[in-house]
């Protein structure tokens, strides 16, 4: 073998096994960047999931809802498109198509309706998911998904939705202080809802009576809010339970 064809070779050898290399490290580092990707789509998707249950127990029109989770189903695609054999993306997507044809289901508010969180720092989790749902929806609009008049109705459907979590929520605690006989600490939490309805300055004609009848209850003219204004009723006091109350605290 002469000189000058061993080096041929050898060159050969070289730059195949340099091809080789850059390939490999080529293939690994585009399986780092995907992998990089789906983990902030799976964050990003895991947030939404996070948001939508709220969305879904404490916004009436469940519009809001099922385009939240058509946000969802597009983040999964982009992550199939990613990995088609991930088993993750394949589940949640599976997952996600089922909660989407509930979604399209009305159901009656009551069946569906909960906005009453347990303490303060619940109030403000919750709060927290309407805000980036609203964040969520204003993000779509941009891109042309929904018009702005969508946008503004589903904004004011959120505040009022957040105004109530707060609202019902101490009205609920009210109730629960007047089942255990404490009649002071259930006007506390009355008073810190009647406070929030008279500072909200959102635009829905329910308000009015609300602030009528949260009045009432802390009158002890009536001991609940109707129905149609607080779907929660399991917590409701009965009026012999409130008068007996009453009379406890009169003569204590």
């Amino acid at each position: 073998m002469s000189a000058s064809f061993a080096f041929i070779l050898f060159s050969i050898i070289c730059v195949g096994s340099l091809l080789v290399v850059s390939w490999a490290n080529h293939v690994e580092t585009r399986k780092r960047v995907i992998r990089s990707r789906i983990a902030v789509l799976k964050n990003q998707y895991e947030e939404i999931q996070n948001l939508l249950i709220t969305v879904d127990q404490t916004i009436e029109p469940r519009e809001i809802a099922r385009i939240t989770n058509e946000e969802s189903l597009s983040i999964l695609k982009a992550m199939h498109e990613l990995d088609s054999e991930d088993g993750y993306v394949n589940s949640a997507m599976k997952n996600a198509q089922a909660l989407q044809e509930e979604l399209n289901r009305e159901i009656n508010l009551n069946e569906r309706i909960y906005r009453i969180r347990e303490s303060d720092s619940q109030i403000a989790i919750s709060h927290k998911h309407l805000e980036k749902a609203a964040a969520l929806l204003a993000h779509k609009q941009t891109r042309g998904e929904i018009s702005v008049e969508e946008l503004n109705s589903f904004k004011l459907s959120l505040a009022w939705g957040k105004l109530m979590i707060s609202v019902i929520s101490y009205i609920a605690q009210g109730h629960q202080a007047i089942n255990r006989g404490e009649l002071l600490p259930a006007k506390a939490f009355y008073q810190k809802a009647l406070s929030n309805l008279a500072h909200s300055s959102h635009p829905d004609p329910r308000k009015k009576s609300m602030l009528k009848q949260v009045k009432e209850i802390i009158e002890t003219d009536r001991v609940a809010l109707d129905e149609d204004l607080m779907v929660e009723v399991d917590l409701n006091p009965d009026r012999q339970q409130t008068e007996d109350t009453d009379k406890e605290a009169s003569s204590a």
